[in-house]
């Protein structure tokens, strides 16, 4: 009888484990529809999540889009012109002006006029382009690697006006402005005192009635500067050395600029390349040459500032004789122009905004020389550098 009890105990615990192991079975279905109700919800929530940001997204679009049809009217943008009155105050007080802000084109890069009254040796003004912190700053491309071209009015007639460019290839002033309202430092170039007044030859005037007026006119493209930073060989590219710009007729065209390749002056010495403009003489009748420093290899073990001479000649294409030799000496150059530069930047440059005049470049029959052929210029360029030791 015992025996028998057992059993029958052993058979009720056999069908309560086989119970507890459907309860399991039943509750593991149940967890893997609810799992799959999970997933659901989640990929459901997932498309509801992603509907709502499209909504958004083109709902931010569209009043972005309307944010800036209402800007457009009241954002000037290129070609502007500035009046820049009480020049002589400014002077006097030793304040620098700034003009309004402009855009390059609408939704483009921020900037503004800057005149200095009192430029470098007190003879001449600088006039500069800063970028400014600009609303779609976000939307374009940094650094900015063109230039701006733009000129100083004269004020007796629609012509002879005084034409400047702020180059921004290969310089830090063109990133994008995070700190502040503008960039500390731009870029731009100097104008003589001496011809800011009534030249009755030329008649010319650009400052009249206490007053400068200033037209920023338009972007020059990179490929119209055709900068070029090539690598140099210390050993054999130095001064002498000859220089070919081709493409003139194009160059001069678009009031462009040309940088030669770099070069040291001597062997482990300082690198320069020289400048041709088209933009910076008054009345469109000759081209620029300019030298500027750059950061050279050796700048630890040469002086600064840079002092010596660099002379140019401009060859006679039709004989080794004759050439057009012009000289710009750094005895007396201020700190901006003969200073060692930081990486990737040059200086503001020395240099002649009437070098030659356009009308010497062509065929001279009576003296056998002709600087243009075949569209190209050539240079020789010398260096006589004064050595200090350090």
């Amino acid at each position: 009888d015992e025996l028998a009890e057992r059993k029958q105990e052993i058979v009720k615990l056999k069908d309560e484990l086989a119970e507890r192991k459907q309860e399991i079975v039943k509750l593991k279905d149940e967890l893997a529809e609810r799992k799959r109700e999970i997933v659901k919800l989640q990929n459901a929530l997932e498309r509801k999540i992603e509907g709502e940001i499209e909504v958004l997204r083109r709902s931010l679009a569209q009043q972005t889009r309307e944010f800036e049809r209402k800007l457009e009217p009241i954002l000037p943008s290129l070609p502007d012109e500035f009046e820049m009155i009480n020049f002589e105050e400014h002077k006097q007080n030793r304040e620098s002006w700034y003009s309004r802000p402009f855009y390059t084109h609408p939704q483009g890069y921020k900037m503004c006029l800057k005149v200095n009254p009192n430029g470098p040796g007190l003879a001449c003004i600088t006039v500069g382009i800063h970028f400014m912190r600009g609303e779609f700053d976000h939307l374009l491309q940094w650094p900015f690697e063109h230039s701006i071209a733009f000129e100083i009015l004269n004020q007796l007639q629609d012509s002879g006006h005084y034409r400047l460019t702020a180059a921004f290839v290969g310089t830090q002033k063109a990133c994008r402005v995070t700190g502040g309202e503008r960039a500390e430092k731009g870029t731009g170039g100097c104008v003589p005192y001496a011809k800011l007044g009534h030249d009755l030859a030329n008649h010319c005037h650009y400052l009249q009635n206490d007053c400068l007026r200033i037209r920023v006119s338009h972007v020059v493209k990179q490929d119209v500067l055709q900068f070029q930073r090539q690598s140099i060989d210390s050993r054999s590219c130095h001064c002498p050395i000859e220089l070919t710009m081709t493409d003139f007729a194009r160059f001069k065209q678009e009031h462009g600029r040309w940088f030669s390749p770099s070069f040291y002056t001597h062997t482990r010495g300082y690198i320069v390349c020289i400048e041709v403009t088209a933009c910076d003489s008054p009345l469109d009748t000759h081209i620029g040459v300019y030298v500027h420093l750059m950061q050279g290899k050796y700048d630890f073990s040469v002086a600064w500032p840079f002092r010596g001479v660099i002379t140019i000649h401009l060859l006679n294409q039709q004989r080794d004789k004759g050439h057009y030799v012009k000289t710009i000496p750094f005895a007396n150059a201020p700190d901006e122009q003969a200073e060692k530069v930081t990486p990737w930047v040059m200086n503001s440059g020395r240099g002649l905004s009437e070098f030659i005049s356009f009308d010497q470049l062509d065929l001279d029959l009576d003296r056998d020389s002709q600087y243009l052929l075949e569209d190209c210029l050539r240079f020789r360029v010398f260096a006589k550098v004064k050595l200090v030791k350090k």
